[in-house]
């Protein structure tokens, strides 16, 4: 346990792995919805991917921290300035919290051991997470990855001043369209680099989809961790798919006796 703190809302920083002796650190950063209480949800996502990042790269050291040091937006605030997913209202007050834990962790690393540093941001976690690292430009992180976003806060990944920027987006998640904080990190326009997502579901869009990226063998997942590791070269790409061929053939079948 990194952080605990009861009061008010609460707040929580769970770590799996030695941050201060780690290779490679990984802080995921969740967005609405999350509360002191269900922070053991966001704990085991944490532990799914220090899992698969191990079993990928067995000897490195790895840290993968679940770090809830804000107050989180919640569907009940929606009115709220402060606790509302419809505002960046939240963002901007825990962006400074972020950028603080991420100063936190590389002085408290051991100086004869290199850190390679991740972070994602999930949904509303990856708006936060864009502001903190505009608040540290060309020192907050090694690496971002958006999950799921509705944006980051910025037009360009230039704004961000972090060299690797990488977005996961499943087909079906109906939020990561939305680009309602910044232009949407999955286009083109924006700069960074996607990887393959597997859908949720035959339909078009799907609330499961948006928590799917954890998904243990997955291959949002199983990227996921070779990221986390500097892998690249082992990405499971995007699949070549036949044009045509119809990409909803439940959809298509006819009932029995019809």
């Amino acid at each position: 346990m990194l952080l605990f703190d009861p009061s008010g809302p609460g707040k929580a920083a769970i770590s799996f792995g030695n941050p201060d002796r780690a290779t490679s650190i990984v802080v995921s950063v969740p967005g609405t919805g999350t509360t002191l209480e269900g922070i053991d949800g966001d704990a085991e996502r944490a532990a799914v991917l220090w899992e698969h990042a191990w079993a990928s790269a067995p000897d490195a050291q790895i840290a993968s921290i679940a770090w809830l040091g804000y107050e989180a937006p919640q569907w009940g605030s929606i009115f709220s300035s402060d606790r509302s997913p419809a505002n960046l209202g939240a963002a901007e007050k825990g962006a400074p919290a972020l950028a603080s834990f991420i100063d936190g962790l590389r002085a408290a690393h051991q100086p004869a051991t290199d850190a390679r540093l991740t972070v994602i941001g999930h949904s509303y976690g990856s708006t936060l997470t864009g502001l903190a690292a505009k608040l540290r430009p060309h020192d907050f992180a090694d690496q971002l990855i958006f999950l799921g976003s509705p944006g980051v806060g910025a037009r360009h990944v230039s704004e961000l001043g972090v060299k690797s920027v990488w977005v996961g987006e499943a087909p079906d998640d109906p939020v990561a369209d939305l680009g309602v904080y910044g232009a949407d990190p999955s286009s083109t326009k924006f700069g960074a680099k996607n990887f393959y997502v597997r859908p949720a579901s035959i339909l078009p869009y799907s609330l499961k989809a948006h928590s799917s990226y954890w998904d243990r063998g997955s291959p949002s997942i199983r990227n996921l961790a070779f990221l986390v590791n500097g892998q690249y070269d082992q990405l499971i790409p995007f699949p070549q798919l036949d044009p045509t061929m119809n990409p909803f053939p439940i959809l298509l079948q006819q009932p029995a006796g019809g």
